[in-house]
């Protein structure tokens, strides 16, 4: 049989040990969560996904900037800038990592099972459906009356702004082929009248009929 390999301890500190093995680490849970990143008062709230199911979503509560809200144009008929508003809604709310709700992705939780997270996904979907009141016209904060959900409310002004496209191309399109050069106007202010009329017919997309 082989020697036994004796190796020497000191208990009271006097002697290192003398085997050459490295000393056990601490094992790491594998299957444990990691936690969620800090936060600091004026760095953006986050949302925090663990591993898991989409049931299992931990929703926070954010707070959306009115100064930010304010710079955006707000979205008219007349106008018929359904496009570049869109766009620009859509991402100032996916910088405040609120999309979801307007697309319908980040679905109401289980109150019964997670009261607070209902609870914030409730104060988030209020925010978004007022920010969307701010952003739009008179007419369309009607169309708007009574709709509680984000989703809801995105998809409304969705449909009633692009049931319009074709019309009001054909008729800005028609509006445009009267305006004329001539050495009684400006050809400053003809040109940009005209430019302004271009953006606006392709700011109202691409006809789908």
């Amino acid at each position: 049989m082989a020697p036994h390999t004796h190796v020497r301890t000191d208990l009271d500190g006097d002697e290192k040990s003398q085997s050459g093995l490295s000393t056990p680490q601490p094992i790491t849970a594998v299957n444990s969560l990691p936690a969620q990143p800090s936060m600091t008062p004026n760095a953006p709230q986050v949302v925090y996904y663990p591993p898991a199911t989409l049931s299992a979503v931990s929703i926070m509560v954010y707070c959306l900037s009115k100064t930010d809200l304010d710079k955006i144009k707000l979205l008219n008929r007349v106008k018929n800038n359904w496009t570049s508003w869109s766009e620009l809604m859509l991402e100032f709310f996916h910088l405040n990592l609120l999309k979801g709700y307007t697309t319908g992705i980040i679905v109401h939780p289980d109150a019964l099972h997670e009261p607070l997270v209902a609870r914030n996904w409730d104060l988030n979907n209020a925010g978004i459906v007022a920010a969307l009141r701010i952003c739009v016209s008179p007419n369309d904060k009607q169309v708007l009356d009574g709709i509680t959900t984000a989703h809801r409310a995105w998809n409304t002004l969705r449909s009633c702004h692009q049931k319009l496209g074709p019309i009001a191309q054909i008729l800005k399109i028609q509006e445009l082929l009267n305006i004329h050069y001539s050495r009684d106007t400006n050809l400053t202010e003809t040109s940009y009248h005209l430019t302004e009329g271009v953006h606006t017919i392709f700011d109202m997309g691409i006809p789908t009929q």
